[in-house]
């Protein structure tokens, strides 16, 4: 009776450390799984944001350079109106300055 609790104990403590074993290893591969899937995850949102800013980039140089381009054409108009403006008192001046010398 002895011995066949002692073998019985045994048998129990090999499944017993075969259970933890086998426990161990699932676990592991578990950890191993959820931390591959979480760089996966972290990888695809990090190359979604890098894609993002990019775009962001991009339509920010695009509004700079428009930006730009419109900012020349209003100073290039502003310059027109003026020297249209100073064109016609100029031309004014000279007909006001006509009429003065015939009148004289």
């Amino acid at each position: 009776l002895k011995e066949l609790r002692e073998e019985l104990v045994s048998c129990h403590e090999q499944q017993m450390e075969q259970l933890r074993s086998q426990a161990e290893q699932e676990h592991a591969q578990k950890i191993d799984r959820l931390e591959s899937e979480l760089r996966e995850k972290h990888s695809a949102e990090v190359d979604d944001l890098k894609e993002i800013i990019s775009k962001c980039k991009i339509d920010y140089s695009e509004l700079e350079e428009a930006h730009g381009k419109e900012l020349e054409r209003a100073i290039a108009q502003a310059k027109s109106e003026v020297s249209q403006t100073f064109k016609g008192k100029l031309e004014q001046m000279v007909s006001l300055h006509a009429e003065e010398m015939e009148k004289l």
